[in-house]
């Protein structure tokens, strides 16, 4: 339908016949080799055409010149990364003193805060003339609940201060982990890079499963112009969709995350093992670990890949529930039209579901740890490693804390720093980071923000696997040795803790000892 481009009026309608080809077995059409003097009608195929040629023209031009921008500052993209993976190991360096000055500045910061603001809500009370007393109460009354909120803070610090020391010495002491097996930062990317090919077949398999017909051959009249047809007649080839592709596509999104889930759960125990390997190596400070990723590899590959499919397996399945249910969601909200009650139950489900995979994420994560430590199944392991964190409850909701705050702001802090140096880079050289001879700063920046968050992100996993497999073997070592007779595995700066928790515990029995006879001799 050719229309009026003021009024959107109908003008006239018509056919326009196009080029094909075969792709793949597929038909594509092809506007842009047509003839367009062929059809009769030439203004409109022209305008279709042009439109066509339009979009590809505009497309292909903003991608050329795209790649001429990246192609052009190639010198500082590279400065760029390097920059970002220097900074990345600088920080994990300096992690491994500073997470607790850190932890500590920032909770005197929180406190800072939460004094401040009471006070600007008491200032204010005081400065409300008395002719509004609701306002004035009010106002006084948000000053005593922030301040209530920071003595709640205070105590909260004080009785879990051991827990929170801990927890930073654990991210201290798995901070080591990669710089004694520096094979550990090449995992992150050979799983990338097998995750790569994997996709690549899904999405051919999905398409090709989406466009799979039969063909039929059917005798049709010939269009002309004004949408008339014409007495003689030709033979066309048409598709018909088969029945079969819904549940084929279903399949293969099952498949393509299974495959991602087992993918990344080998990578996981490959890391696993590599903080197994340095905390088992010796006691105390004494750790020489003499296996890395490829030994961890190889148990992996050859005794535990049951485990790790079957982990990977729940994960698929409740992941193939959750994005059935938001594909089909305006196919059951048309069914249902307007029932709130119906609402309520979907979105209780999507949450309820949401939660249950992050959980299940949890117990694999940690199975996998204690599957790489003693070589159980994975049933076993996962109860094993719940009775683990269940005993050790205020000491892993610390680590989980310390170690979420901590490697965030390393990714914000190292990507800024990429970034602003970039953008100075950039220009100083090109003096005018807006001018058209020079290089588009929007884009290089977006580019260089982008690839500095992965790298900082494959850093950040490596040492955030090699923190649960520390807090999981330091759980693991409290119960299997006593210090004594079995001496601990655990760091030094670790152990300090638990004697000074053991010289309080021996004082107080002796001193309940001391008690014992006075209160004989009394009686």
């Amino acid at each position: 339908v050719y229309k009026d481009a003021d009024s959107n009026s109908t003008i006239q309608s018509y056919y326009v016949p196009f080029n094909s080809s075969a792709v793949l077995h597929r038909c594509m059409p092809d506007f842009l080799t047509y003839d367009c003097a062929s059809t009769g009608s030439t203004s409109a195929c022209d305008a279709i055409k042009g439109k066509a040629t339009f979009v590809g023209s505009s497309l292909g031009g903003g991608i050329e010149r795209a790649y001429d921008e990246l192609v052009a500052s190639w010198w500082i993209l590279f400065i760029a990364f390097v920059f970002s993976v220097i900074l990345c190991l600088v920080w994990l360096f300096a992690l491994r003193r500073l997470v607790i000055p850190i932890v500590v500045v920032s909770l005197l910061l929180v406190l800072v805060t939460i004094v401040v603001i009471g006070y600007l809500f008491y200032r204010q009370h005081t400065l409300i003339d008395e002719s509004e007393p609701d306002i004035r109460r009010a106002f006084l009354a948000a000053a005593i609940i922030t301040w209530v909120c920071g003595i709640v803070f205070v105590a909260l610090i004080i009785f879990f201060r051991k827990d929170v020391l801990v927890a930073c010495q654990i991210i201290e002491e798995a901070v080591k982990v990669p710089f004694a097996i520096p094979s550990t930062t090449v995992v992150p990317i050979v799983v990338s890079l097998l995750i790569i090919p994997v996709a690549i077949f899904c999405l051919f398999t999905a398409a090709a499963t989406y466009t799979a017909a039969k063909t039929v051959t059917a005798t049709v009249p010939v269009p002309v112009y004004h949408g008339s047809l014409s007495n003689s007649t030709i033979t066309s080839h048409q598709y018909a969709l088969d029945n079969w592709r819904t549940a084929a596509n279903i399949y293969t999104l099952f498949m393509f995350l299974w495959s991602l889930g087992f993918i990344h759960a080998i990578g996981f125990m490959i890391i696993a093992f590599c903080g197994v390997f340095w905390y088992w190596s010796g006691l105390g400070d004494d750790k020489k670990p003499e296996m890395g990723a490829a030994h961890g590899a190889k148990l992996a590959l050859r005794y535990h890949l049951g485990t790790l499919a079957c982990g990977s397996l729940i994960i698929a399945i409740i992941q193939l529930i959750r994005i059935l249910m938001t594909f089909y969601e305006k196919q059951i909200n048309r069914l249902a039209g307007n029932n709130a009650g119906f609402k309520v139950v979907r979105c209780c489900c999507q949450c309820m579901l949401a939660c249950f995979e992050r959980f299940i994420r949890f117990i694999n994560a940690n199975a996998y740890i204690v599957c790489a430590m003693t070589g159980e199944g994975f049933k076993d392991s996962a109860l094993h490693a719940l009775g683990l964190l269940g005993r050790n409850i205020f000491a892993v909701g610390a680590v989980s804390l310390v170690s979420a705050y901590v490697m965030t702001m390393g990714k914000i802090l190292i990507t800024s720093l990429v970034c602003i140096a970039s953008y100075y880079i950039q220009q100083a050289y090109y003096n005018n980071v807006a001018d058209a001879s020079g290089s588009n700063s929007i884009l290089i920046i977006v580019v260089i923000a982008v690839v500095t968050y992965m790298i900082t992100s494959i850093f950040v996993s490596v040492v955030d696997v090699c923190i649960k497999v520390v807090l999981l073997s330091y759980c693991y070592d409290l119960e299997i040795n006593d210090g004594e007779s079995r001496p601990y595995f655990m760091p030094t700066d670790l152990a300090k803790y638990l004697d000074e928790a053991k010289e309080k515990s021996k004082a107080a029995e002796k001193t309940q000892g001391a008690a014992e006879p006075m209160v004989e001799s009394s009686s």
